[in-house]
């Protein structure tokens, strides 16, 4: 195994026990975002971000201006 395989390995399981730490002693996404390397911060936010946001409803597409009735 490369060095840098052995360093992924060792950060996935750092990560999977702090994530573990996280829920057993309710830890805030402050505590989690100072954590992690910036950049996986940023990715941690947005995926909690796209987690509590709702997906929009496909509603249907407006009637053409032609097709509506003119008053007046």
């Amino acid at each position: 195994m490369s060095k840098k395989a052995a360093a992924a390995e060792r950060l996935a399981m750092i990560r999977a026990e702090f994530l573990a730490f996280r829920d057993r002693y309710e830890l805030t996404v402050a505590d989690v975002v100072a954590f992690f390397p910036p950049e996986e911060g940023i990715a941690y936010l947005e995926q909690l971000i796209a987690a509590s946001q709702n997906k929009p409803r496909r509603g249907r597409k407006p009637k053409a201006l032609s097709e509506t009735p003119e008053e007046g």
